[in-house]
């Protein structure tokens, strides 16, 4: 078992990876002759098939990477004693020689000269002489072939196919966790001078969280100012009724140092846009607002779409007063109103 001990490193480097080495005899031939001449058809098929196996194997999970030829021999009675253990070992040497080049010419034929080369390159032959004989004593011709044998013992591996690689971690995640939507009624103020616009907000918008299944309520308030741009500049003040859930996704990187996102990551800054649609005066139809979570983005997470419409009651959206342009109101932020609760 030396080779075999000594192969155990080199294949335990490679893939799949070697699991369980074992020897075992294959075939064992009576009557087998000292003289490769005198080797019978029959016997040389046999080691044939063996061959055929063996190069069978290495297309599976188990193959057959070597073998070992032990040569047997009976007792020469008529060899004086002095000499009759070297006799006996020799014959026994010519027995194991023969079979095992008869094998590997054998290997060559079935699976070619690189697979034979392979496999015989580790492989032995052994005489045992008399050591293990199969009948002691034999007194019949029967007898003495059973003594006279060789014996094919072949080492195998049984290869584990390695796990599969894990999947690769993903860099970052897009995750459908939140919703908002205004509650309560929202107010929107503006005033004029001759050219310019002075605009507030006051709402409040209520974020879910779906994953961890809590809900916080939040104060925004905003500010702005612009160049007065309706056909009558006018100030006033409307409310905006309260309107449905808008979800939206999150996007954040992942890894060491990935950012922690909850509820508490919305406020902050933020920034409110107002839209309208067209008319004049004191009532425009076709308004909305939308929210920048600009605090969320500084925590590590932007939101898709990057600004979140927050449709009202009837999802015609704000009636905005006195103008016919959109509305940005950087000066905004958002304040938690008490504390994070269940749903």
């Amino acid at each position: 078992m030396r080779s075999a001990r000594l192969l155990v490193p080199r294949l335990a480097q490679l893939l799949p990876i070697p699991t369980n080495f074992r020897e075992s005899v294959a075939l064992e031939l009576d009557g087998f002759s000292e003289y490769m001449a005198e080797v019978t058809p029959q016997q040389k098929a046999a080691i044939e098939e063996l061959a055929e196996r063996i190069i069978r194997s290495q297309q599976t999970k188990d193959p057959i990477f070597e073998f070992r030829v032990e040569g047997h021999a009976d007792v020469a009675r008529r060899i004086p004693i002095a000499e009759r253990k070297w006799f006996e070992d020799n014959v026994s040497r010519e027995r194991a020689h023969n079979g095992f080049e008869l094998l590997a010419e054998a290997l060559e034929k079935k699976g070619g000269k690189d697979a034979a080369k392979r496999i015989v390159r580790g492989s032995k032959a052994f005489g045992l002489g008399t050591r293990s004989l199969k009948v002691p004593n034999a007194q019949t011709e029967d007898q003495f072939r059973r003594n006279r044998r060789v014996v094919f013992i072949i080492r195998q591996v049984t290869f584990l196919p390695p796990p599969p690689p894990p999947p690769e971690r993903p860099t970052s995640v897009v995750e459908d966790r939140f919703t908002a939507r205004l509650v309560g009624v929202a107010s929107l103020t503006k005033s004029f001078s001759p050219a310019t616009e002075g605009i507030g907000l006051r709402a409040n918008i209520e974020i879910v969280d779906k994953v961890e299944k809590k809900k916080a309520l939040f104060d925004v308030f905003a500010a702005g100012a612009g160049i007065a741009g309706g056909p009558t500049p006018v100030g006033g003040s409307i409310n905006i009724r309260p309107g449905p859930a808008q979800p939206f996704k999150t996007f954040r990187l992942l890894g060491n140092g990935a950012p922690v996102i909850d509820l508490n990551s919305f406020a902050g800054k933020c920034t409110v846009f107002v839209g309208v649609g067209g008319g004049a005066g004191t009532a425009t139809a076709g308004g909305a607002i939308s929210i920048s979570f600009d605090a969320l983005e500084a925590a590590g997470a932007n939101t898709q779409p990057g600004v979140v419409p927050l449709p009202t009651a009837d999802n015609t959206g704000a009636q905005t007063p006195g103008i016919a342009a959109g509305d940005v109101l950087p000066l905004a932020f958002m304040r938690m109103r008490g504390s994070v609760e269940p749903l």
